[in-house]
């Protein structure tokens, strides 16, 4: 779980090339038993509305869902007009479960609706259907042994809300 910065220069017999632009990446810890999703480096990450947050809101508060504060996750935002919010991981088979606590920010005091859905990159393995401010938030307790990759997507409530505020609250992965 270290991470680190790089950047790739071809060698040839006329000389080298200019240096690529700057990547990063974080190594697989062996030892860990549990990998939060804000602690990985996402293959990619769009947003509906904003920018995609780790460890806290699309807005930039803490993630709340009903009152309740946590320290880790993906905050994003289901807003209406496209695209809507996905980050893709890898997981290469790496990591037996994913588990999160999904719903509504507490910020968006009663308005917005949001729908939350996870992909493995072939099919659909989880979907929340609509959930507004006043639901309660929905367990994910998934099994993604055999997942190369994760997707996670909120799109909007179908209420035309720009207000749909999405936390993925302790979102994370775990080997056993």
């Amino acid at each position: 779980s270290t991470s680190y910065t790089y950047q790739v220069r071809a060698t040839n017999s006329v000389g080298d090339s200019a240096p690529s632009a700057t990547a990063s990446g974080t190594t697989f810890n062996a030892n860990a038993t549990t990998t939060y999703l804000s602690d990985l480096t996402w293959t990619s990450a769009t947003a509906g509305f904003g920018t995609v947050q780790k460890d806290k809101s699309v807005n930039g508060n803490a993630i709340k869902l009903r009152g309740k504060t946590y320290a880790k996750g993906i905050g994003a935002n289901g807003a209406a007009q496209l695209p809507r919010s996905v980050v893709v991981l890898p997981l290469n088979k790496q990591y037996k479960k994913f588990k999160a606590l999904v719903g509504v920010d507490a910020a968006t005091n009663g308005q917005g609706s949001v729908r939350f859905r996870i992909s493995d990159g072939k099919k659909t393995i989880w979907d929340s259907q609509d959930m507004t401010y006043y639901s309660d938030p929905k367990e994910v307790d998934l099994d993604v042994s055999d997942a190369i990759i994760l997707m996670l997507w909120v799109g909007d409530g179908d209420d035309g809300e720009k207000n749909d505020i999405a936390n993925w609250a302790n979102a994370r992965l775990e080997l056993k």
